[in-house]
């Protein structure tokens, strides 16, 4: 998605219901048998295909900058208002991989391991 896909899949019950995917700007099909007609569509159509492209983007950034703020907001929930760089940093000091309890990863926070997405 984030170099210009555009997903096409078949329509599935998921759409009816409220989740990401219902509101998903793929292609959705009813069959396989009508993406050469779509694809026909879209090569003759270049600021459709553009158009379809930016909003998969779009789409694609704001879920996963709403999956990230989710994701914060439960753990700090869970950590009933410690502070979170702190947790993050001690739990990291308890890996397997560090010997002495703490390496140069550990002054991290837990959502610089979220990648970043910029909007175009």
């Amino acid at each position: 998605l984030e170099m210009g896909a555009v997903p096409v899949m078949l329509r599935a019950k998921v759409q009816e219901e409220e989740h990401p995917l219902s509101r998903a700007p793929f292609l959705f099909l009813d069959s396989w048998k009508q993406l050469p007609a779509v694809l026909r569509q879209l090569r003759d159509d270049i600021d459709e295909q553009e158009g379809l492209q930016r909003r998969c983007y779009t789409w694609w950034v704001n879920l996963r900058l709403h999956l990230r703020q989710t994701l914060q907001e439960e753990m700090l929930k869970r950590k009933k208002g410690m502070d979170f760089s702190r947790w993050w940093t001690r739990e990291r000091g308890k890996s397997k991989h560090s010997k002495t309890g703490s390496d140069s990863r550990t002054s991290k926070s837990a959502l610089d391991c979220l990648p970043t997405v910029r909007a175009r």
